[in-house]
Parts: C-alpha cells; structure tokens; sequence
C-alpha cells in the first residue's frame, strides 16, 4: 500500500507550479540580501561540447546584528543602484506571491514558529551578533563521503573563527549530529506543536568561537 500523504505534501504535489514559484522566490531574496553570502557546490565536467557544471548543493550564510564587522563588510561589498533595484524587485515578488498568488503556505503560522525558534538566542545580548546559517542542501546521492556538506559548513565557520562570531543554526533533527561533529553544541530544543499532529522537535544550536 502507498503510504499516506500529509495535507501539506499533498498540496505540494497537487499545485506544483505553485509551490515552485514559492521556492524561487524566496530563494532569489536570500540571493539579493546584502548580508547574506550562498556558497554552492558545483560538480564540472568537461568534454568535446564544452564544459558542464551540476549543482550539488548550496549553503547561505546571514551575517546578522549592526555591530556585526562581516554584516558591514558584506553590505559595503553590496552596495550600488543595480543591486538595490535587483534586492526591491526581490522582495516585491515574494510580497506579489503571498498577497497574490498563495494558497498553499500558512505565513502567520510560519511566523509564529520562527519567532518561538528565536525566543530562544534573542534575549541573549551575547549572541546579537551573529552568523547565521540559513539553510544548507545537499543532493541525496552525495550526502555521504563526499565532504560537500563539511565544505560548505567549514566556510562559515572560519569565517566565524577569524572575527570570533558565534553561530546560529535552527537544525533539522536529521543533520544534529552531523553539526555536533563540527562543535556545535545544544542550545535549546524547541518544541513546535501549532499543528498538534504535525508537533516536532527543532534543536536550536550554536558553534562559539569566543
């Protein structure tokens, strides 16, 4: 027998087209943003026909807090009429998308368990400043023994080291222990059960160089 889809897998599937504008939009906002950095993976080849190249995964990187030294780097590298209108035009789809074009994606909810996410660094004056891994993406078929996720990880965490950042991660509970193997360590578990049948355990972790 098939297993069971949830309703939001099941949503997914059934309005594709929508759920990959969704995707793209949000992908090309992180793109844009001025303190955010995205590492990718890339795999070459190269033959007669020329030079081809596959993603095999990517990273990005949020330099987050106004005394952050890579947060003001990264914006001065950043700065420029073209990037600016490329940042408004960013953000005007993903505003397009949730106002016009939405029927799949519950925001509020999405908010509420972020900020419960948050509520759990915020209040801790020590970590104003911050790097803060967004999300991190591997293929499946090269997630083992292929040191891709260690690669696009060990970026930011040199980065992190040389200015003595620490580093924020809200980790699925299938890449924990892959981060723990790098430093990281516990911050707090965070229980997120807005949707009683679909409660999960977030764990909220951080690599302190300080």
């Amino acid at each position: 027998m098939a297993p069971k889809l949830d309703a939001a897998t099941s949503t997914a599937l059934e309005r594709q087209e929508e759920f990959y504008l969704f995707v793209l939009a949000r992908v090309r906002m992180f793109f844009v943003k001025p303190s955010i950095r995205m590492m990718v993976a890339e795999k070459l080849d190269v033959g007669v026909k020329g030079q081809t190249a596959e993603i095999l995964g990517f990273a990005a990187w949020d330099a987050m807090g106004d005394q952050n030294p890579i947060n003001a780097e990264w914006t001065r590298e950043s700065r420029g009429w073209l990037n600016t209108l490329e940042q408004k035009l960013a953000d005007a789809e993903v505003v397009y998308h949730r106002y016009a074009r939405n029927t799949i994606f519950d925001y509020p909810l999405f908010n509420q368990a972020r900020q419960r996410l948050h509520d759990a660094y915020e209040h801790d004056t020590s970590f104003d400043n911050n790097l803060h891994l967004q999300f991190l993406m591997v293929k499946p078929e090269w997630q083992k023994g292929h040191g891709i996720g260690h690669r696009l990880l060990q970026w930011g965490l040199d980065v992190a080291d040389k200015v003595k950042l620490p580093v924020l991660i809200e980790s699925s509970l299938a890449g924990y222990n892959f981060y723990l193997r790098h430093g990281f360590k516990l911050l707090k578990m965070i229980r997120v059960d807005f949707v009683p049948e679909k409660a999960y355990d977030m764990p909220v972790i951080v690599y302190d160089p300080r």
